[in-house]
Parts: C-alpha cells; structure tokens; sequence
C-alpha cells in the first residue's frame, strides 16, 4: 500500500468474511490504524510542502509516489539551467494506468551566484478528482543528465477522525484491529506530516473469519448433494 507524509487512507471491510484489519510499518515511521463503526468524513485538511536537489539521468525520470484523496491539491516548482529548462517535463501518472501531464502555469526568472548559468524555473498545479496513488516526477528528454531542484506543496484532504471507536499504531512495527460481528466496518490509516518522500509503503492484510468459509463450504457441499440426487 503506497502511502505518503500527512496522508488518510480509507478501507472498508465486512466483519462476516473478516476477522481482523492488520497494518505493518517495517520501517516504524509513526502510521497509524483508526476504526470506525460508520464512514468519516472526508472533510479535513492538512498542508505540508518539501524541497530536494536532484540529478535526473538522460531520458528518464524521477520522482515520488503518494495516496491523495478527491479535493486535494499539489504545486510543484522545478529549476535548473536556463538552456536545459524546456527539456524538463512534470507527469503525473494516476494508479498504474491513465497518465496525464502537468502543464506550466507560471514560468519564473532569477540568476544565481553559485552557476555559470542563470537558473529558470516553472510552476504547475493539479487538482485532485478522485481517490487513488499518483505518481509525480520529472521527465528528463535532454540527452545529459540535468542537475536540478524540486519544490512541492501538497494540500490533502483528510478524514474526520474524532468519531474513532479504536485506534492502534505501528510504533513496534505492526497493529491490529479487531472487526465487530457483524457490521461493515470503516478503517482509517494515517501518516505523520514529516515531509518524508522516501518511501511510505505500508503491509495490508485482513485476518479472515474461519466460521464463514466453514459454513459456506458446507452449504455447497449440501447444495451439491441436493443437485446429485436430484438428477
């Protein structure tokens, strides 16, 4: 499960096949396991923001990957040497398959002391129309590696999550919570605002409820007995 800083992740299980909701944070980052007898609201906020110097290798890209919720919104501003500026391209890759391309909406002058070179930069912004992982990187078509450096601010929308019946959290590397008989019930996972893009990949996994696949098997074990006889 891809994550990211200040980042609110909503799961939905059925407490008939699922016994319990467990999350593994081998890296004990601080993320946490909220549980929920109705659906929160999505209506909180959380700003956050991050700048890293980059060298990106000819005709490739870098980037990060994070889990934004509908409503949230990302700026992105990159700068490097005037004359290779044009030859970098934000993307944005939405889940594992529609693609779509951030354009510039402000282009931005200084000059540096530091290079031979004055520095450019430009600026794009992206509105978040549904839940999913996005992919935000930069794309380098120029054929020698580009020395550059990336800002981003992200404004994610959050879940509401005063109305929590339990909670648990990773800090020794993995919790559980135990789902209720028998109600669909609402999780939350949730990750510290550190600014960290290195990597929130969390474990997932439900603990399933052995009685139901008991009595479902041998409700179609009697269904399959029936049907042999019948005929």
């Amino acid at each position: 499960m891809v994550l990211g800083p200040s980042s609110s992740r909503l799961i939905v299980a059925n407490s008939i096949f699922v016994k319990s909701v467990e999350v593994r944070d081998d890296d004990q980052k601080g993320v946490l396991l909220y549980g929920f007898s109705e659906k929160p609201e999505l209506s909180l906020e959380s700003n956050w923001s991050t700048r890293s110097y980059m060298i990106v290798a000819s005709y490739s890209r870098k980037g990060f990957s994070l889990w934004l919720n509908k409503g949230s919104r990302i700026h992105v501003r990159w700068e490097t040497q005037t004359s290779t500026l044009d030859q970098l391209q934000v993307v944005m890759i939405k889940g594992e398959r529609k693609y779509e391309t951030l354009l510039p909406i402000s282009t931005n002058y200084a000059k540096t002391l530091n290079l031979s070179e004055p520095i450019n930069g430009k600026e794009a912004e992206y509105t978040i129309e549904e839940d999913d992982k996005y992919y935000i990187g930069l794309l380098n078509t120029n054929p020698k590696n580009i020395i550059m450096s990336m800002s981003v601010n992200v404004t994610s929308k959050m879940y509401d999550l005063s109305k929590a019946r339990n909670m648990c959290s990773t800090i020794r590397g993995s919790c559980r919570l135990k789902l209720p008989f028998p109600n669909t019930q609402y999780f939350v996972v949730t990750t510290p605002d550190n600014g960290d893009l290195g990597g929130w990949y969390i474990e997932l996994s439900f603990v399933a409820r052995a009685i139901t696949y008991v009595v479902m098997l041998g409700a179609v074990q009697q269904c399959t007995e029936i049907l042999l006889n019948v005929g």
